[in-house]
């Protein structure tokens, strides 16, 4: 069997770096808010609904965190074959997986952008993209299941959670542009069920 390849673990460290970054951008919009007296009430709904979004994008970082896996995983099960070669494989996932790390990071600005601006100018931009990035994720786990042969019971559950989110976002925004829901109740329920999401992923990971 072929060893992992030297730099394809320094890539995995740079990607894992980058969502240390990430959780410092949530983690700093987070306290500069709380600090500046904007979240000013224990119990306020702002409050409650920020540090909700916060449990979300650190649970997301969590699971994306073990993306780097899925490429060694395919790696491995990928030296008893002869078609695809595991070298051509995963430098097609690598760009991907860079893509990946990129939408991270954009959805922790988009979360430091609504701690900043408020719901009504940041709140729909940020679900928005988090639903992207996890839509991304949920191509890319596809994309890299089928070069790699059938995907085991715990990474089904990841696809199958994925749609879940990105179908139940997109009706979220939908029902949000056509005034049936309000912006506070679009985001209080995505929150939700994407901390959802990420507990049944974490729990099989």
């Amino acid at each position: 069997m072929k060893k992992f390849p030297d730099g394809l673990s320094q890539f995995q460290a740079m990607y894992m770096i980058s969502l240390v970054f990430g959780i410092e951008i949530i983690a700093s919009a987070l306290y500069t808010s709380i600090r500046k007296g904007e979240l000013t009430e224990l119990y306020s709904v702002d409050l409650v609904v920020s540090l909700c979004a916060f449990t979300s994008v650190l649970l997301l970082i969590v699971r994306f965190f073990w993306a780097t896996g899925n490429i060694r995983s395919a790696w491995n099960k990928l030296q008893n074959t002869s078609t695809p070669k595991p070298e051509w494989v995963v430098m097609v996932h690598l760009p991907v997986l860079l893509v990946q790390g990129v939408l991270i990071l954009f959805v922790c600005m988009a979360y430091a952008e609504y701690m900043k601006e408020g719901i009504e100018r940041a709140g729909l931009w940020f679900v928005g993209l988090y639903i992207f990035a996890t839509f991304w994720n949920f191509c890319w786990l596809v994309a890299l299941q089928r070069s790699s042969g059938k995907p085991r019971n715990y990474e089904r559950v990841w696809l199958v959670n994925n749609a879940v989110l990105v179908t139940f976002g997109i009706g979220l925004i939908m029902m949000q542009q056509v005034d049936f829901l309000t912006l506070q109740v679009m985001m209080v329920l995505f929150v939700g069920i994407s901390i959802v999401s990420s507990g049944a992923d974490l729990r099989l990971t």
